[in-house]
């Protein structure tokens, strides 16, 4: 059967899966198709897609496909647009806007050498990550609709709308990158559980300036974790460095650039 040119998305998958005899039992495959054919509006016609529209597609799979498997599901969609390109139905080859990256864990992975540093997170810390990452995979979506309507608008060369769109999409996509990268490395520890009261990561400090007597709290987290203006301190910044080891009524002292701090532990906890 001759592909229908006036036909939506959909119409033409359905008419290419009809013609896969290897392919048309696979339901893995038939899902990828028809899950990139609901990708677009339902009106959409196959020869009004443009690169940007390919290209918001694939940004929209980055970073979710990682198996094998997963990766054959994405060359399916790169051959559906070959398809149509050969048979006319786009005027250009859109397939080579879909480019299929390689799983960093993967490629990690396959060389020899030191395991990955554990990361020491606090519960807190590691909830928190859990938010965030669950509050940007949510944006993914609203995000790739805003590209769409701005890549609808006018010229894509000059759609400063679309590129802003674009890039932050991949701020998106980098930051869900890093902290699936930062979880499949932690260590969740509970200072509570630790033998003695030395402080390490996860511990809340008082302590007062010797010199000036003021007194601030502190809590000792990863660099992961640190957030100074909640009074969360990194284990390697030079306070927290210092810090690590030490018990209640000691003195530390901690070189800064305007000369050397002298602080008394007052409490562990």
């Amino acid at each position: 059967m001759a592909p229908d040119e006036s036909g939506n998305i959909i119409a033409i998958v359905t008419e290419y899966l009809s013609g896969l005899k290897s392919k048309s039992d696979n339901i893995e495959i038939q899902h990828e198709l028809f899950k990139f054919a609901k990708f677009f509006p339902s009106n959409q016609l196959i020869s009004n897609l443009k690169p940007s529209d390919i290209e918001t597609y694939a940004n929209q799979i980055s970073g979710l496909q990682s198996t094998s498997m997963s990766i054959e599901r994405v060359h399916e969609v790169k051959k559906f647009l070959s398809y149509m390109f050969k048979n006319d139905l786009t005027k250009l080859d859109l397939s080579q806007h879909i480019r299929v990256r390689k799983s960093k864990a993967k490629i990690s992975g396959s060389k020899k050498g030191k395991a990955p540093e554990a990361i020491e997170l606090t519960p807190e810390g590691h909830a928190t990550l859990l938010v965030e990452i669950e509050g940007l995979r949510n944006q993914r979506g609203p995000i790739a609709l805003e590209i769409q309507r701005a890549a609808a608008d006018k010229d894509v060369r000059e759609n400063t709308p679309l590129e802003a769109a674009r890039e932050q999409l991949g701020h998106v996509e980098a930051r869900i990158r890093h902290i699936e990268n930062t979880l499949q490395s932690i260590v969740i520890i509970d200072p509570s559980k630790r033998p003695g009261k030395s402080i390490s990561i996860g511990s809340r400090i008082a302590l007062k300036n010797v010199d000036s007597g003021k007194k601030t709290k502190y809590t000792v987290v990863s660099a992961t974790e640190a957030n100074p203006l909640e009074g969360k301190i990194s284990d390697a910044s030079p306070v927290g460095k210092s810090l690590l080891g030490h018990k209640a009524n000691q003195q530390i002292k901690v070189s800064t650039p305007s000369g050397t701090l002298r602080f008394l532990i007052l409490k562990v906890t």
